[in-house]
């Protein structure tokens, strides 16, 4: 701000320096990747166009691989052809703090993981 400025402060906006969050652009290309700091599992690449989210993993043959992410139905699920429709947020803390937002409809959904430690994103209704 001018203020800040003005008095030879500097402004830092990310307050919170014990937990990194991440979130996809909503212009550019229409894929992106992120990965937590806290646990390689959550390597994703999200379709921004199609709101498909992959897993990067480890396959049989020890090479890494794409996993499809599943995803809950809605009926308020609205794409428009061509264009950045989906938004991933990925919180610093936890698996449970990653967020999945339609930016139509402002649809969302929350990924969850399994006890068999599967990851799937379930509607937040």
């Amino acid at each position: 701000s001018q203020l800040a400025n003005s008095q030879n402060v500097t402004v830092d906006y990310n307050y919170d320096k014990k937990h990194d969050d991440k979130r996809t652009s909503l212009v550019g290309g229409r894929f992106e990747f992120l990965m937590s700091d806290k646990t390689a599992k959550l390597s994703l690449k999200i379709d921004k166009y199609s709101g498909c989210v992959f897993q990067l993993v480890k396959m049989s043959d020890d090479s890494l691989g794409w996993e499809l992410l599943e995803k809950e139905n809605s009926d308020y699920d609205i794409r428009k052809d061509s264009s950045v429709n989906y938004q991933l947020y990925m919180s610093g803390i936890a698996v449970r703090y990653s967020f999945l937002i339609n930016v139509n409809t402002g649809v969302m959904w929350q990924l969850v993981e399994s006890k068999e430690e599967v990851l799937k994103f379930e509607l937040i209704e």
